[in-house]
Order: C-alpha cells, then structure tokens, then sequence
C-alpha cells in the first residue's frame, strides 16, 4: 500500500490527483487546510510517505498537518477502533479535530 510513494511514475500520477485539489480551491478562491494521515497500523513505515505529502502541500503554499508527528510513539491498539477496523478510533479523532481547528484558526490571524 505504501510502495506506489517510492515510485515516481506512481508518485508523479498522485501528484496530479493532489493539484485538481490544489486548482479546486484557487479556483473558487478557498482556503485550504490538509490533514495528512498515516497509515494507523504501519506508522513507521509511513513516515517517509507522509512527509513527502506534507512537504508536496506545503511547497504550494497549504497548511498540512502531519498527523505521524501526534503519533509517532503509539501502539496501532492505542490508534485504531479494534483489531479488525483500522480506523482512528474516538480519540484520534478527536485529535485530529483538535489540530484542524488550530490551523483553521491560525488562518484567521
């Protein structure tokens, strides 16, 4: 799931998906605020993908919260909903939530 990071031709087709999000909100002059969310059962190993979305945001000018930062250090049971959903469970999104408001906030200053 994380190898297509690594390759180019794939990373240079994700790329174009990212900018019709980018084009989007110029478009109807929105502002944009991303969060980037790593895989919740492998963060290790999503680190470098992660970053390289991030740094992709925020080298057009985005805020990208990296939500691999908040979470480095935890356990996939401490993350996910239960072994068999590996979805955010009630917590990480609430800290997910927390960290959008921040930015969203810090968009007004």
């Amino acid at each position: 799931i994380l190898e297509p990071y690594a390759d180019p031709d794939a990373w240079q087709q994700q790329e174009a998906y990212l900018q019709q999000f980018v084009d989007y909100a110029d478009e109807h002059d929105a502002q944009m605020v991303v969060l980037v969310w790593p895989s919740l059962n492998a963060l290790s190993l999503s680190e470098q993908p992660t970053a390289t979305v991030t740094a992709y945001f925020a080298d057009q000018g985005i805020p990208a919260i990296n939500l691999s930062d908040d979470l480095r250090g935890r356990s996939p049971g401490e993350l996910v909903v239960n072994p068999f959903d590996a979805h955010p469970n009630v917590a990480i999104h609430t800290l997910a939530a927390e960290r959008l408001a921040e930015a969203i906030s810090a968009l007004d200053d």
